[in-house]
Order: C-alpha cells, then sequence, then structure tokens
C-alpha cells in the first residue's frame, strides 16, 4: 500500500473549487490512477498553520503507487511536491495505534439516513472495529457537517490480516468521497 500527502493551495482556484466539491477532488485523485488502482481512498485534513491560516491537506491511501505527475499541469494547484511513500502494513497482534477516521455513521450498509446521537455514533465505530480486526481504546467524535463524524483515539489491533484488510477497503459501508479512510498517525509499542 502507499501512502501520499498532497498539500493543496488555498490560493489555487481550482484547488478551492475541488475542496468545496468532493466529487471533483475524487476525479483528480483517481486521475493519478490511469489503470484503476485498486482501493483509493482519501481524507481531506484541516489544519491550523503556525500564522493562523487553515491548510488544506489531502491524505491518499492505495493498493497501487500513484502518478501524480499530471497536478504540475496544473499552476499551483499545490502548495509542496507531492509525497508518496510506502504505508507499512506489518501489523501485530496487541499493537497500539493512533488513528483518524472520517466517517458516515449509518445504520445499515447503503442507509443514508446519519446517526446524529451521540452514543449511536460511539457503538457504531466499535461495531465496525469489531468487524475489522482492531478495538477502540481510546475515541472522541464531533460532528462534521449533516452526516460526518470525524473519529480520533487509540485502537488496538486484534487480528493483523482483518485489520490490512480494513486499512485497504475503509471502514463503513459509505467509503468513497473522502469518507471512510482509516488514517494512522502514530504507533506505539505493544
Amino acid at each position: 500500500m502507499y501512502q501520499s500527502t498532497l498539500r493543496l493551495n488555498r490560493r489555487n482556484p481550482n484547488a478551492r473549487k475541488e475542496l468545496k466539491d468532493v466529487f471533483e477532488l475524487n476525479r483528480t485523485i483517481k486521475s493519478a490512477f490511469p489503470d484503476g488502482g485498486g482501493s483509493v481512498l482519501f481524507l481531506v485534513d484541516q489544519k491550523k498553520s503556525m500564522i493562523g491560516h487553515r491548510e488544506r491537506t489531502v491524505y491518499v491511501l492505495s493498493e497501487n503507487r500513484p502518478d501524480w505527475s499530471f497536478l504540475s499541469l496544473y499552476s499551483e494547484y499545490l502548495a509542496a511536491d507531492p509525497r508518496c511513500s510506502e504505508f507499512n502494513t506489518d501489523f501485530t497482534e496487541g499493537q497500539f495505534l493512533d488513528f483518524r477516521l472520517l466517517a458516515n455513521p449509518a445504520p445499515d450498509v447503503g442507509a443514508n439516513r446519519p446517526m446524529s446521537c451521540p452514543e449511536l455514533q460511539e457503538a457504531w465505530l466499535k461495531r465496525e472495529a469489531s468487524r475489522g480486526g482492531f478495538s477502540i481504546t481510546v475515541m472522541q467524535w464531533s460532528q462534521r457537517g449533516p452526516c460526518a463524524v470525524l473519529y480520533e483515539g487509540t485502537l488496538r489491533v486484534k487480528d493483523p490480516e482483518k485489520f490490512k484488510d480494513t486499512l485497504r477497503d475503509g471502514v463503513g459501508g459509505d467509503v468513497s468521497f473522502g469518507l471512510g479512510m482509516l488514517m494512522i498517525l502514530r504507533s506505539h509499542r505493544t
């Protein structure tokens, strides 16, 4: 698997447009995989810079190596060169990992009704975790729009192979357009 980091230039009109229109951003990301690319998930992250501006970084997790060279055709679309590296998927049972996940917790796969009750949102992620080869040890979450919830915390790998599949396929039934990518932030010793 490969993890890419794309820092979008918020002054570029195309980048701003794509940050507002996830369908366009998805199209641009998929363009890095002319042969299909297998599973491709992404997460748009917003962080405050040291001078107070919100930076928009797009993290992409893919089965195949992307080719981001086409982005150089768009003048100043990126604020920095894209980075891409192999993502180590050698997980061990009992390993603790910090994570971030933007998801649409829905009662059933394909259901469009969001779960707005915090207790249901927590239960949803714990249920998805048990299916995905991990458990949640620490979690906080916040509503991000009408359907999306940002989860952050620490997880524990229970079944390394299942967990690897979950990373590749995403969490939940709605794993496209910036939702469902389980982003690993840091590993802890077991």
